[in-house]
Parts: structure tokens; C-alpha cells; sequence
């Protein structure tokens, strides 16, 4: 019963975080004197903030280049909806969500890229019709003085629920029966 409250939840926050750009509390960029990197945000991006016990509390647009505080922790999401539109809904087609949340430690005078898209590979439905089967895709590069990028190691995350007014990213765990409460 926890675990269908929790899918009803994230669901509702889902949903509560893509119709807003930036809410709650805002991410604290660096000063001028504080160590810092730089992140070349894309059209979709988000820096989310959480409280002291982990908490989620806002959430910052990053669709441009920002600076980054040096040594802390981010959690960064890459959300974008396509086919949202009435003429889709109304001819049943379903529209394309495409969410990642991830961490990382930014490094001092380090330069990032958000990435992200949806992707077509081609596929068979269950009568053998050829189909294009999307693929949600986010990351994070890191461009080197050379210009090159590289891939950055990141965090895998999910939200989880640590009571009815705390929601937490941590990287995804195996269900437990425990967790279900009758």
C-alpha cells in the first residue's frame, strides 16, 4: 500500500515540478570569491535544492550557463514532454516524457554541459509493425581546454518519499517487503 502511495505521490510532484520552471527554494550560486565551475545548461534543465536533512525544497531553471559551487554536491533533473499538445491528446497520442535526475561534484574552474534528448531507435509492436521506439538520454560532459567533451561520472537518482512532507533523491534500491504497509 506505501509503495502505491509513494507512485501516487511522485506522480503528483512529477507533474507539479514540470508545470513550473523554477519554485520553492532557489540554488545558491557561488560568489565571486567562492570556488566555482561552470554548467552550460539546456532547455529542460534543473538545479533541484534540498534542506538540511535532505529534504526537496525548490528547484532552479538552468537554461544557460551558470556557475556552479566548487566541492558540494548537485542534483541536477533533465525533464522535457513531447507531443503535449490538445491535437495529440484528442487522437490518443500519448505524449513522450523524458525525466533523469543525477548528482555530481562540480570541480573548481571545471566547464560542464548539460545533455539531454529523446532518441528514436526502430522497433516492432505486438503485431509486427514497424515502430519507433523512444529513448529518454541525459548526462553530463565535461569540455576539456582542448574543446573535446568527456563523459562526467554521475549519480543515478530517484525520489523517494521519507514522509508525507519530505520527498529525498537517492540513487535507486531493490524493493523491499517491509517497505509495504496493510
Amino acid at each position: 500500500m506505501q509503495n502505491q502511495h509513494s507512485l501516487i505521490l511522485l506522480a503528483l510532484f512529477s507533474a507539479l515540478l514540470t508545470a513550473c520552471q523554477s519554485i520553492g527554494m532557489q540554488y545558491r550560486f557561488p560568489s565571486a570569491m567562492e570556488p566555482s565551475a561552470e554548467l552550460q545548461g539546456k532547455e529542460g534543465g534543473m538545479i533541484n535544492t534540498f534542506d538540511a536533512e535532505g529534504c526537496y525544497v525548490g528547484r532552479t531553471s538552468v537554461t544557460d550557463k551558470v556557475r556552479l559551487r566548487a566541492g558540494d554536491p548537485v542534483v541536477l533533473a533533465y525533464e522535457v514532454v513531447l507531443n503535449a499538445s490538445a491535437y495529440n491528446t484528442i487522437y490518443n497520442f500519448p505524449p513522450i516524457t523524458c525525466t533523469r535526475l543525477f548528482s555530481f561534484i562540480p570541480q573548481a574552474d571545471a566547464h560542464y554541459v548539460l545533455r539531454g534528448d529523446i532518441t528514436y531507435a526502430d522497433g516492432k509492436n505486438m503485431f509486427g509493425k514497424s515502430i519507433a521506439i523512444p529513448s529518454c538520454e541525459a548526462g553530463l560532459k565535461q569540455r576539456q581546454q582542448d574543446g573535446s567533451l568527456t563523459d562526467v561520472p554521475v549519480t543515478t537518482l530517484g525520489l523517494y518519499h521519507k514522509r508525507w512532507n519530505c520527498l529525498q533523491a537517492r540513487p535507486p534500491q531493490p524493493h523491499k517487503k517491509e517497505d509495504d504497509e496493510e
